[in-house]
């Protein structure tokens, strides 16, 4: 049976590159499903020619072309990495790291006693939030263009997603006073919401990225391959 040659796997990964699919993962997935489908092809019509038969299997993908199943591994990948950081936050309610984990609520608690503690808390809150806003650019600034994209690396180093919604812990800063929060029962969720807050941020912006190769090895074990 006719075989797709390796020139020929080349020119599809360049396809997938010039039909605006960036990582090495998805590309590798389609390149996959458009071989296979252009050898089932030639099984009927072997005199086919390898362009037209891509042709005729990428009209299948609609007039969005691969949009589709980016968008679709992107959201699958997305939810892979929300498993991955609630783990590690779990972490985080489980001895010993359960008594750092309380030892920061009561701090965080004690300092919203005072006025100006909640103050202080606003302005450090606001401080993480930017300091998470650096990391994110840094690891911008490290990313090479010469070496393949993995999606879910992408999602690791640049998360501005959960920027955004590490974000809306500080609106509860913004947009109380002190006299608004000082029952003991808004103290008490309110320490225990800062505490999610501060340990997500260092999780997703610090623990995360430096644990990203182990993690990437573990999702993509073609990776050492490809990276060499």
């Amino acid at each position: 049976m006719k075989k797709v040659s390796e020139e020929q796997i080349a020119s599809l990964y360049q396809f997938t590159r010039a039909h605006f699919v960036e990582y090495y993962d998805i590309q590798t997935e389609l390149v996959d499903h458009l071989a296979s489908a252009i050898e089932t092809q030639w099984q009927s019509h072997p005199e086919l020619q390898f362009e037209v038969a891509l042709q005729n299997e990428f009209k299948k993908f609609g007039v969005h072309g691969f949009e589709d199943v980016v968008a679709k591994r992107t959201k699958a990948m997305h939810k892979k990495y929300n498993k991955i950081l609630w783990k590690e936050l779990l972490l985080w309610s489980r001895w010993p790291k359960l008594f750092a984990t309380f030892a920061l609520v009561l701090v965080l608690h004690f300092t919203m006693q005072f006025r100006t503690g909640y103050i202080f808390l606003q302005w450090f809150t606001l401080a993480i939030y930017a300091l998470a806003f650096f990391q994110l650019f840094r690891h911008k600034n490290k990313a090479t263009s010469n070496k393949p994209k993995w999606l879910l690396e992408e999602i690791i180093q640049n998360n501005g997603l959960h920027i955004q919604v590490f974000g809306l812990f500080y609106q509860i800063f913004l947009f109380n006073d002190f006299a608004t929060l000082s029952h003991p029962i808004w103290h008490w969720t309110l320490s225990i919401l800062v505490a999610i807050f501060l340990l997500a941020v260092y999780l997703a912006f610090w623990v995360l990225p430096s644990k990203s190769e182990t993690i990437l090895e573990a999702t993509y074990p073609e990776r050492k391959w490809v990276q060499s």
